[in-house]
């Protein structure tokens, strides 16, 4: 395998229809495919396991993270075995007026491509910078002492491309390249989502689909380091 498509996807709960989304997916290419507001047995989406649907409709692998209560979080959709996946918890933050924010996660799974083993972080941050720091620190920790494998972070940071927290992630990490506004759906002015890998200098160029499946665009890139 030369190359291989990665994409990171907020699907918005499926709202304009699970079927859109599939055909984004699907006519992307992608090998590995992140994804945030996914449902699983909420009311909202007529109690559809969203990421179990999809990964029937698309023949992949799948696995679910839930974040704020166990019918809404993080998914991965995937061609390739998962070895093994977990939920990790942010700890909770709590904001100026001492309330806890909404709960957040971070889905760690590790996969069998037919190069080498990889892992996959895919989260969804919260809309306070402070929180973001705070858990941002929390999967650096996570990741410390991982830099022998491959692992590609990606996900909705609800953050701009020059903000603080994510040149913290930066100390270890390289972002894709690319002037890519991923938000709000049609007319996106500003990127907010994200595809990370664990090498220093390692460059490599994101692009987005125009997708009006969710209130996000699709972000996908190739990794050509598997030979």
């Amino acid at each position: 395998m030369r190359q291989l498509k990665i994409m990171t996807y907020n699907i918005q709960h499926g709202v304009k229809g699970l079927g859109e989304i599939a055909k984004v997916i699907y006519y992307s290419g992608a090998a590995i495919i992140g994804m945030n507001e996914v449902d699983c047995g909420a009311p909202r989406s007529l109690y559809i396991d969203q990421v179990s649907w999809l990964a029937r409709k698309l023949n992949m692998y799948y696995a679910f993270a839930p974040a704020k209560d166990y019918t809404y979080g993080n998914a991965l959709l995937t061609q390739f075995p998962i070895i093994e996946s977990e939920n990790r918890q942010f700890s909770n933050f709590f904001s100026n007026e001492g309330k806890g924010l909404e709960k957040r996660s971070y889905l760690f799974a590790l996969l069998k491509t037919p190069s080498r083993e990889m892992g996959v972080v895919v989260t969804h941050l919260g809309l306070d910078k402070k929180e973001r720091e705070y858990h941002i620190k929390e999967i650096l920790a996570f990741v410390d002492g991982k830099e022998e494998r491959l692992i590609v972070l990606m996900g909705d940071f609800n953050a701009l491309p020059h903000a603080s927290e994510l040149i913290l992630l930066e100390k270890q990490f390289s972002k894709g390249k690319g002037s890519v506004y991923t938000y709000p759906v049609p007319e996106a002015k500003v990127q907010i989502d994200y595809i990370f890998v664990n090498r220093k200098k390692f460059l490599f160029t994101c692009q987005t689909i125009n997708a009006k499946a969710s209130d996000h665009f699709p972000l996908v890139c190739r990794l050509s380091m598997f030979s």
